[in-house]
């Protein structure tokens, strides 16, 4: 069947439009990149592979294993396919405008919106499906280090598809993972968007992520904690130091703030240790004692332990203003170093 795009001439052969059974692809500016077996090679998310054949500009083109083609001006939400090659009009950007002749030096291209809306390139590495959910590792722009996500949204992406991902604006620590699923058996590869935890790498992963976005506070600390103190170890001198991915402190700091809310006393314990270290947040003594305090007045008898040991030491440090340490002077006994016992940290009302 000969051509039928949206804007092409009435004479012209190229094999784009109507015949998508992927029978006769073989214009010369427009390699059929995937073909209908496997892909031939990984596609820069960055860099045009081809040319329009009506107007020149720089594109990406892709065609997935059904034959379905696409032409993009690109990568990238919101995914703008190139007018002229748009068998459904112009949902993108205007059409480009050839090369000039000769050897004037073009202008510097601007950045693409999604390098401004906060996306960045995303080379998957494996997918993993199993029970439900979906495992994906993944390295990151920029990144040497393999990242871990997890997802039970429907994932139909594979590895060596063009992806992007960012952080998700919820300030919670998920990211959002926007990719083309090229190698899917569809007629024509449609741009998809998914959720995805970090370090999520189980059905029980995804599923507390889950749990703690609906506000379970129990939940919430545990997702916090695999954001933060979970990506670090204690040397021998008891001092912290993270290896291979920096903790989210930001985002742990929101969760272990909505568990304080519900009233659990490890997202007080959590927070005073942040401010403990200046982890994410200032080094403040005051605040680190008042968290850890409000932690030791809700703490459980099996859970008390902890944090009446963080309480301890920040009292010995001279740290908290002078209401918290007058109410801490009850629980601690400073000369034995033993604790007042869990029935007397209840007395404290709640101010």
């Amino acid at each position: 069947m000969g051509c039928n795009a949206w804007n092409h001439p009435s004479n012209c052969d190229c094999g784009w439009g109507g015949d998508t059974g992927g029978s006769g692809w073989a214009h010369p500016q427009a390699p059929a990149i995937f073909n209908n077996n496997r892909p031939t090679s990984q596609i820069s998310v960055t860099t045009p592979n081809s040319r329009c054949p009506v107007c020149g500009a720089d594109v990406y083109f892709f065609e997935s294993w059904s034959g379905g083609r696409v032409y993009f001006d690109e990568l990238g939400p919101p995914w703008p396919k190139h007018p002229c090659t748009d068998n459904g009009g112009s949902t993108g950007k205007s059409a480009g405008t050839a090369k000039p002749p000769g050897n004037s030096s073009p202008s510097p291209a601007p950045l693409p919106e999604w390098r401004h809306a906060g996306w960045q390139p995303l080379n998957v590495i494996s997918v993993t499906r199993n029970e439900g959910c979906v495992l994906i590792r993944a390295i990151l722009e920029g990144d040497k280090f393999v990242s871990s996500f997890g997802t039970a949204s429907s994932f139909r992406g594979s590895p060596g598809d063009p992806a992007l991902s960012r952080r998700a604006d919820d300030g919670s620590g998920s990211w959002e993972l926007s990719y083309i699923p090229v190698n899917s058996k569809l007629l024509n590869p449609v741009p998809e968007t998914v959720v995805v935890y970090p370090n999520a790498v189980s059905k029980a992963g995804i599923a507390l992520w889950q749990q703690a976005l609906l506000g379970d506070p129990g939940s919430r600390n545990l997702v916090g904690m695999s954001l933060s103190w979970a990506r670090g170890s204690k040397d021998e001198a008891q001092e912290w130091s993270f290896g291979q991915h920096e903790p989210d402190w930001s985002s742990a700091e929101l969760h272990f703030l909505m568990a304080t809310r519900a009233g659990y006393w490890a997202g007080f314990h959590n927070l005073g240790q942040m401010y403990r270290h200046g982890f994410g947040v200032r080094h403040d003594p005051e605040l680190a004692f008042h968290f850890i305090l409000r932690a030791v007045e809700l703490i459980s008898d099996e859970e008390l332990d902890a944090s009446m040991d963080a309480l301890r030491r920040l009292f010995e440090l001279d740290w908290g203003n002078e209401e918290d340490r007058a109410f801490a002077s009850a629980l601690l006994d400073t000369d034995c170093g033993e604790t007042a016992g869990p029935e007397a940290v209840k007395f404290k009302s709640d101010t």
